[in-house]
């Protein structure tokens, strides 16, 4: 799994492909498949959605704090 071309305080960064997304009026849930092991589902600003323009299928590093989840755009194979 490679992070190298992210830059964040976070350190439990988990690769995943997005699998499925429902749009609310303020807020998004994203789904997350991680490889065969499972799916994350997070909410997120609906601004977020639009910002990294994600789309089903898109490769993404989800970052996991104890208090949050991050979630960034990557190039590439989960």
């Amino acid at each position: 799994m490679s992070t190298s071309n992210l830059k964040v305080s976070a350190r439990n960064l988990i690769r995943g492909r997005v699998v499925g997304i429902e749009e609310g009026a303020i807020t998004c849930i994203i789904e997350v498949e991680v490889r065969d092991e499972g799916l994350l589902t997070a909410v997120v600003p609906k601004e977020l959605i639009e910002e990294l323009k994600l789309e089903k299928g898109d490769v993404v590093t989800v970052a996991v704090r104890p208090t949050s989840i991050v979630v960034a755009k990557s190039k590439g194979t989960p």
